[in-house]
């Protein structure tokens, strides 16, 4: 398990795949870890090198998330610049897609192309993110687990899915609070919209029909300033495809890559 020291903190990454294939860096959705990404990675391994990171205060990673875009992409670069060079393809869920777009705006030269899933330029309401942090001010991640989680997927997955319903409620409750209310109040204060017209790489969107917190209309609108962005809907799938329908999100990711001729050596 390797892991990065960082200011107040260290950063626990896993990186697999094809040593001298194309990077994917993948940032995750919040509360949960980059086990999320796992049936994922295992299918792109193959063809691809895949880099994954837990945010500060989730999963192994120590230390508190910042409340700024720039820091949560100032970690991600960290991670990126240690262990690869060159232009990789950034791969963003929910407000890892937030940091995913600032991180493409900001840095242009190092992606080549990039991957959004059920996010946008801002997720939800100021009121819907204050509510929640008002909750956290009375109740643990524990008690608000079974709340959270249910938004995660579709109605069908959670009804099938009980053992793994429990499972994404302790990786939620284990997530450190204060990086929690740091990465929600981060959601409440950023809209990165005004970036979107710097992004210039080839770009693929994907949205979950069942998803509540961002449905495929809102986060079309959401991301309308990403010229050329192309966006497919998952059909019965809710906020995480990487779960639910790993198996049809890694054909189509393949797909894009080749498409965009994105699998190159650095």
């Amino acid at each position: 398990m390797p892991f990065l020291p960082a200011d107040r903190g260290n950063l626990h990454f896993d990186v697999c795949g094809v040593p001298n294939a194309a990077t994917l860096l993948f940032v995750n959705a919040l509360g949960t870890d980059l086990r999320i990404w796992d049936r994922v990675v295992e299918a792109l391994a193959h063809q691809a090198r895949c880099v994954r990171y837990d945010m500060r205060g989730h999963g192994l990673s120590w230390g508190t998330a910042s409340e700024t875009i720039e820091g949560n992409v100032a970690d991600a670069l960290y991670v990126l610049d240690t262990v690869a060079s060159g232009r990789v393809i950034v791969v963003g869920l929910s407000v890892g897609g937030v940091i995913a777009q600032a991180l493409t705006a900001l840095n242009p030269k190092r992606v080549s192309a990039l991957i959004l899933c059920c996010t946008g330029g801002r997720i939800g309401t100021p009121e819907f993110w204050e509510a929640r942090l008002t909750a956290l001010q009375h109740s643990s991640l524990e008690d608000l687990s079974l709340q959270i989680v249910q938004r995660w997927f579709s109605p069908s997955f959670a009804a099938e899915h009980e053992a793994a319903m429990a499972g994404f409620r302790a990786m939620l409750s284990s997530t450190r609070k204060a990086s929690y209310e740091a990465l929600c109040r981060l959601l409440r204060d950023t809209n990165v919209s005004a970036l979107q017209e710097e992004i210039i790489c080839p770009t693929q969107c994907f949205a979950g029909t069942e998803d509540v917190a961002t449905p495929p209309e809102g986060m079309k609108a959401s991301l309308r300033g990403i010229v050329g962005a192309h966006f497919t809907t998952l059909l019965g799938c809710g906020h995480l495809p990487c779960v639910e329908r790993p198996h049809v999100l890694s054909e189509l990711i393949k797909g894009f890559i080749s498409e965009n001729s994105c699998v190159t050596a650095g």
